[in-house]
């Protein structure tokens, strides 16, 4: 009683925004935690990518130096096929065989890292659709107002402290009362 519709509605927009934000900030606490966990494995997804990259070429290097040694070995060595050439020769190739499990190893720890990228993209993505629906949900044309006439009944109404006051009046020439003095 005595507010204005648009201060009215003005009141009940800025509590609707509030309400809104309260409900966005509860998704985002609920969500935090889920995100950080995908960042954190996706991080440590990275990790393991760049050390099996540097085993893989540490083990290309390593079979590379071995295959040279031998072919060198084998070359210029007193017997060119002697069982110690052989051995040399085997062992490199094993090298090659460690070089081809680093590399295969990178390609699961790669395939890795997308599968959580795209957990992560997919969390992000429905919390935003989530924050989205609840923007819409608390809208200010969502404010219907209806006009509610409430008639006071004799049982709303008390006297919490009566009082007793007298004031001298007197009659005029019209017939009219007034009081004697102005307080």
């Amino acid at each position: 009683m005595g507010e204005a519709e648009g201060d009215f509605r003005g009141r009940l927009n800025h509590l609707q925004h509030e309400k809104r934000d309260l409900a966005v900030e509860k998704l985002r606490k609920t969500y935090a935690p889920k995100l950080a966990s995908l960042e954190e494995r996706l991080r440590k997804a990275q990790v393991r990518v760049a050390r099996e990259k540097s085993q893989y070429g540490q083990q290309k290097v390593q079979a590379a130096i071995s295959i040279g040694a031998t072919v060198l070995g084998a070359m210029f060595g007193r017997k060119a096929l002697s069982t110690g050439t052989i051995g040399r020769a085997t062992t490199s190739m094993r090298g090659f065989g460690r070089a081809a499990r680093e590399k295969e190893d990178i390609g699961r720890a790669l395939q890795e890292v997308e599968v959580i990228r795209d957990k992560l993209e997919d969390m992000e993505r429905k919390f935003r659709e989530e924050a989205a629906r609840l923007q819409g949900e608390f809208g200010p044309d969502d404010i219907t107002l209806r006009e509610i006439e409430i008639r006071p009944r004799k049982t709303d109404i008390w006297v919490e402290d009566p009082a007793l006051v007298w004031a001298p009046w007197k009659v005029n020439r019209d017939g009219i009362a007034e009081p004697l003095f102005e307080l």
